[in-house]
């Protein structure tokens, strides 16, 4: 990850913990290890695989 992409993805992963809370984030973040051995910061790059995840807890909407 460059260092403009790992920047970005960790803002967004700021905005992402604002909006939803940090116990939530915390979920995310571990089914994403679960499933993928990814971090949220990391899965933000390879946003197929959060959107995937975050289907799962929010449903097709997400």
């Amino acid at each position: 990850m460059s260092g403009l992409d790992h920047l970005l993805a960790k803002s967004l992963n700021e905005i992402i913990e604002k909006n939803l809370g940090a116990k939530t984030v915390k979920k995310i973040d571990d089914r994403l290890f679960e499933k993928f051995g990814l971090s949220i910061t990391q899965a933000i790059e390879e946003f197929d695989k959060l959107d995937l995840v975050l289907r799962e807890f929010f449903g097709k909407g997400a």
